[in-house]
Protein backbone atom coordinates (compact mmCIF):
# COMPACT_ATOMS: atom_id res chain seq x y z
CA UNK A 1 0.00 0.00 0.00
CA UNK A 2 1.34 3.32 -1.36
CA UNK A 3 1.76 5.70 1.42
CA UNK A 4 0.59 9.69 0.57
CA UNK A 5 2.01 12.50 2.81
CA UNK A 6 -0.43 14.67 2.23
CA UNK A 7 -3.08 12.41 4.05
CA UNK A 8 -3.16 12.96 7.59
CA UNK A 9 -4.37 10.23 9.88
CA UNK A 10 -6.93 10.69 12.82
CA UNK A 11 -3.98 9.59 14.82
CA UNK A 12 -1.74 12.29 13.73
CA UNK A 13 -4.36 15.15 14.62
CA UNK A 14 -4.93 13.48 17.76
CA UNK A 15 -1.14 13.76 18.44
CA UNK A 16 -1.67 17.33 17.57
CA UNK A 17 -4.01 18.12 19.67
CA UNK A 18 -2.27 16.71 22.53
CA UNK A 19 0.50 18.85 21.42
CA UNK A 20 -1.05 21.69 22.14
CA UNK A 21 -2.74 20.84 25.01
CA UNK A 22 0.42 20.09 27.08
CA UNK A 23 2.69 22.52 25.79
CA UNK A 24 4.26 25.24 28.28
CA UNK A 25 2.66 27.80 29.10
CA UNK A 26 3.52 31.20 27.88
CA UNK A 27 5.94 33.54 30.82
CA UNK A 28 3.88 35.78 33.18
CA UNK A 29 5.51 38.49 34.02
CA UNK A 30 7.02 38.46 37.42
CA UNK A 31 4.88 40.19 40.80
CA UNK A 32 7.37 41.08 43.75
CA UNK A 33 5.03 41.28 46.49
CA UNK A 34 6.18 44.22 49.22
CA UNK A 35 6.10 43.19 53.02
CA UNK A 36 3.59 44.79 54.68
CA UNK A 37 6.30 46.44 56.85
CA UNK A 38 8.36 48.03 54.44
CA UNK A 39 6.01 50.67 54.57
CA UNK A 40 6.85 51.26 58.22
CA UNK A 41 10.77 51.38 58.43
CA UNK A 42 11.29 54.20 58.04
CA UNK A 43 8.47 56.07 60.44
CA UNK A 44 10.22 57.00 63.44
CA UNK A 45 9.40 55.67 66.69
CA UNK A 46 7.11 57.57 69.14
CA UNK A 47 8.80 60.42 71.35
CA UNK A 48 8.72 59.10 74.65
CA UNK A 49 8.47 61.21 77.68
CA UNK A 50 11.13 61.55 79.76
CA UNK A 51 10.39 61.35 83.57
CA UNK A 52 12.07 61.44 86.84
CA UNK A 53 12.51 57.80 88.64
CA UNK A 54 10.97 58.40 92.08
CA UNK A 55 12.06 55.16 93.02
CA UNK A 56 15.77 56.48 94.06
CA UNK A 57 14.13 57.88 96.96
CA UNK A 58 14.70 55.89 100.32
CA UNK A 59 11.96 53.70 100.79
CA UNK A 60 11.28 54.56 104.48
CA UNK A 61 10.89 58.56 103.85
CA UNK A 62 8.55 57.76 100.84
CA UNK A 63 6.30 56.08 103.64
CA UNK A 64 6.89 58.99 105.97
CA UNK A 65 5.89 61.45 103.12
CA UNK A 66 2.65 59.02 102.27
CA UNK A 67 1.78 59.17 105.98
CA UNK A 68 1.99 62.50 106.33
CA UNK A 69 0.25 63.27 103.08
CA UNK A 70 -3.11 60.65 104.89
CA UNK A 71 -1.71 62.15 108.39
CA UNK A 72 -5.88 62.01 109.32
CA UNK A 73 -5.55 58.63 110.06
CA UNK A 74 -2.23 59.65 112.18
CA UNK A 75 -3.73 62.29 114.03
CA UNK A 76 -7.26 60.29 115.16
CA UNK A 77 -4.91 57.63 116.78
CA UNK A 78 -3.11 60.97 118.40
CA UNK A 79 -6.33 62.40 119.11
CA UNK A 80 -7.28 59.19 120.83
CA UNK A 81 -4.71 58.45 122.78
CA UNK A 82 -3.80 61.87 123.84
CA UNK A 83 -6.89 63.82 123.78
CA UNK A 84 -5.02 67.22 125.38
CA UNK A 85 -2.33 67.09 122.58
CA UNK A 86 -1.75 70.59 121.44
CA UNK A 87 0.98 69.56 119.20
CA UNK A 88 -1.23 69.05 115.87
CA UNK A 89 -1.49 72.12 113.36
CA UNK A 90 -4.32 71.94 110.95
CA UNK A 91 -3.52 71.10 107.14
CA UNK A 92 -5.68 72.31 105.25
CA UNK A 93 -6.28 69.72 102.28
CA UNK A 94 -9.24 69.24 99.51
CA UNK A 95 -11.79 67.11 99.89
CA UNK A 96 -12.50 66.72 95.86
CA UNK A 97 -9.65 66.26 94.21
CA UNK A 98 -9.59 67.48 90.62
CA UNK A 99 -10.05 65.21 87.90
CA UNK A 100 -7.46 66.94 85.41
CA UNK A 101 -4.73 66.87 88.35
CA UNK A 102 -4.51 63.06 88.14
CA UNK A 103 -1.62 63.41 85.64
CA UNK A 104 2.15 62.24 85.53
CA UNK A 105 4.61 63.69 88.01
CA UNK A 106 5.94 66.67 86.88
CA UNK A 107 9.95 67.70 88.03
CA UNK A 108 8.29 70.55 90.09
CA UNK A 109 5.95 68.05 91.48
CA UNK A 110 8.73 65.65 92.06
CA UNK A 111 11.47 68.16 93.34
CA UNK A 112 8.67 69.27 96.06
CA UNK A 113 8.31 65.88 97.30
CA UNK A 114 12.27 65.56 97.65
CA UNK A 115 12.20 68.99 99.40
CA UNK A 116 9.33 67.44 101.63
CA UNK A 117 11.55 64.10 102.26
CA UNK A 118 14.52 66.07 102.85
CA UNK A 119 12.36 68.06 105.92
CA UNK A 120 11.05 65.43 107.48
CA UNK A 121 14.09 62.64 107.33
CA UNK A 122 15.71 63.96 110.39
CA UNK A 123 12.30 62.84 112.25
CA UNK A 124 12.20 59.42 111.23
CA UNK A 125 13.50 57.01 113.97
CA UNK A 126 14.57 53.18 114.00
CA UNK A 127 12.60 51.46 116.62
CA UNK A 128 14.00 48.09 117.96
CA UNK A 129 11.88 45.74 120.16
CA UNK A 130 12.70 42.80 122.24
CA UNK A 131 10.19 40.59 123.46
CA UNK A 132 10.25 38.01 126.03
CA UNK A 133 12.92 35.13 126.26
CA UNK A 134 12.09 32.86 123.06
CA UNK A 135 9.94 35.46 121.20
CA UNK A 136 12.61 37.21 119.36
CA UNK A 137 13.13 41.22 118.35
CA UNK A 138 12.02 42.89 115.57
CA UNK A 139 13.17 46.30 113.89
CA UNK A 140 10.39 49.02 112.80
CA UNK A 141 10.32 52.66 111.90
CA UNK A 142 8.45 55.40 113.28
CA UNK A 143 8.39 59.31 113.39
CA UNK A 144 8.49 62.23 115.88
CA UNK A 145 5.45 64.14 116.10
CA UNK A 146 6.11 66.30 119.60
CA UNK A 147 9.69 67.39 119.98
CA UNK A 148 9.38 66.42 123.98
CA UNK A 149 10.06 62.53 122.70
CA UNK A 150 6.72 61.46 121.11
CA UNK A 151 6.80 59.02 118.46
CA UNK A 152 4.15 57.54 116.49
CA UNK A 153 4.57 54.06 115.21
CA UNK A 154 2.54 51.01 113.90
CA UNK A 155 0.93 48.55 116.59
CA UNK A 156 2.94 45.49 115.31
CA UNK A 157 6.44 46.93 115.91
CA UNK A 158 5.59 47.79 119.93
CA UNK A 159 3.01 44.70 120.27
CA UNK A 160 4.33 41.97 122.97
CA UNK A 161 7.40 44.04 123.45
CA UNK A 162 9.73 43.75 126.62
CA UNK A 163 12.03 46.70 125.73
CA UNK A 164 12.40 49.41 122.98
CA UNK A 165 15.05 50.87 121.98
CA UNK A 166 14.30 54.18 119.75
CA UNK A 167 17.41 55.33 117.31
CA UNK A 168 17.29 59.27 116.35
CA UNK A 169 18.06 60.01 112.45
CA UNK A 170 21.63 61.35 114.62
CA UNK A 171 23.03 58.50 116.05
CA UNK A 172 21.58 59.04 119.33
CA UNK A 173 19.81 56.09 121.11
CA UNK A 174 17.41 56.10 123.83
CA UNK A 175 15.04 53.63 125.84
CA UNK A 176 11.77 53.71 124.88
CA UNK A 177 8.24 53.19 126.49
CA UNK A 178 5.35 52.27 124.84
CA UNK A 179 2.77 55.24 125.69
CA UNK A 180 -0.07 53.72 124.33
CA UNK A 181 -1.94 51.58 121.21
CA UNK A 182 -5.02 52.14 118.95
CA UNK A 183 -6.24 49.02 117.43
CA UNK A 184 -8.60 51.31 115.41
CA UNK A 185 -6.01 52.93 113.47
CA UNK A 186 -3.41 50.08 114.28
CA UNK A 187 -1.24 52.47 115.68
CA UNK A 188 0.97 53.24 118.94
CA UNK A 189 2.82 56.18 120.37
CA UNK A 190 6.10 55.70 122.01
CA UNK A 191 7.80 58.40 124.13
CA UNK A 192 11.43 58.75 124.71
CA UNK A 193 13.43 61.01 127.93
CA UNK A 194 14.61 64.02 125.24
CA UNK A 195 13.92 67.81 124.12
CA UNK A 196 13.89 69.50 121.10
CA UNK A 197 14.10 66.69 118.99
CA UNK A 198 12.65 67.66 115.04
CA UNK A 199 9.34 66.74 114.20
CA UNK A 200 7.32 65.75 111.50
CA UNK A 201 4.07 67.72 111.39
CA UNK A 202 0.79 66.14 111.42
CA UNK A 203 -2.51 67.39 110.47
CA UNK A 204 -5.91 66.65 112.28
CA UNK A 205 -9.24 66.19 110.90
CA UNK A 206 -11.28 68.81 112.39
CA UNK A 207 -9.27 71.45 110.86
CA UNK A 208 -9.69 70.45 107.21
CA UNK A 209 -11.67 72.59 104.93
CA UNK A 210 -12.95 71.76 101.21
CA UNK A 211 -11.06 73.84 99.13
Amino acid sequence: MTHDPNRTTQHDQTQSLEVQQYGPEPRRAAWHATPAWSSRASTPPPSVRVRRDLRALPIIAIAVVAGIVSGALSAVAISNLMPDSAGLAAVPASDTPDANAVSDLRIDESSAVISAVDRVTPAVVTIQSTGSPGAGSGTGSGFIFEASGFILTNRHVVADSQELVVMLNDGRQFAGTVYGIDTLTDLAIVTIDAQDLPTAPIGVSAGLEPG
